[in-house]
């Protein structure tokens, strides 16, 4: 069906850019053309899986703009839809949702790792193995370039009230990863603990990842003591007191803590 699809505007300029276009819901993406005609130019495409996000229509924006809206968040693209009437959105965020809802779970090699650790947990030898030969499991000094964990897209909730200003999720794990490699050269490292604890505190789905990074900078460390080591593992213990992770990452922790 038709909606207003919004364009992307020269930042300086406030108004509400819309372009009408031709959108077609399959069982695997959101795509859209230049008409409803057969043969009419594909303009883009929105890949849907079992992380994408739909935010239903707000009636704030209504107010604002005239307009009733949709937004999908996927990997690469976040469309932002709109249409004058109210039923009409409601049906194009519950369809999109549906498909969304169909598709099975992304699983990251580091899920992987942890299910294999969790099946071979009474075999030593077997877990050492898994720890040398997946250096994801370990201590590094490189970057990270992707979450540990598979996150949601999308922006974090805009009508929450946070002191800090946050993005995307994974926007947040990738700079919470940072801050851990920055402790080892910090002379004072408590802003920067008090920020992780914080971003921990307010973003819930951010908690396993958060643990799971720190497991991750906790094993197999080449100088164990290191002040950035020492810094880690109270950040641990910090989080251990204040917010738990899932049941499966707390597995997880309470093995790595035997280990």
């Amino acid at each position: 069906g038709w909606l207003h699809k919004e364009v992307k505007n020269n930042p300086k300029m406030s108004s509400l850019k819309l372009k009408k276009r031709w959108f077609v819901l399959t069982h695997n993406s959101l795509d859209y053309y230049k008409s409803s005609e057969k043969n009419a130019l594909k303009l883009g495409t929105l890949v849907l899986n079992s992380l994408c996000s739909v935010v239903p229509p707000d009636e704030k924006i209504f107010k604002e703009t005239g307009y009733w809206n949709v937004t999908v968040y996927g990997r690469k693209h976040c469309y932002r839809l709109y249409t004058k009437l109210l039923n009409e959105a409601t049906r194009w965020s519950s369809a999109i949702q549906n498909v969304i809802d169909t598709k099975a779970p992304i699983d990251t090699p580091t899920q992987q790792l942890i299910q294999d650790i969790k099946e071979n947990c009474l075999n030593a030898d077997v877990v050492e193995q898994i720890y040398k030969r997946n250096p994801i499991l370990r201590y590094t000094h490189h970057p990270l370039h992707s979450p540990l964990l598979p996150l949601p897209y999308g922006d974090i909730n805009l009508n929450c009230k946070f002191s800090n200003s946050y993005t995307t999720l994974q926007d947040e794990a990738i700079k919470i990863f940072n801050s851990l490699q920055q402790l080892e050269s910090m002379s004072d490292p408590i802003p920067i603990i008090q920020g992780i604890l914080q971003t921990g505190h307010d973003l819930r789905p951010l908690r396993d990842e958060l643990y799971c990074q720190l497991i991750k900078q906790t094993s197999k460390v080449p100088n164990p003591g290191s002040v950035g080591n020492l810094y880690s593992w109270q950040i641990l213990t910090c989080m251990s007191c204040t917010f738990l992770p899932s049941r499966s990452i707390l597995k997880y922790l309470k093995f790595h803590l035997k280990r």
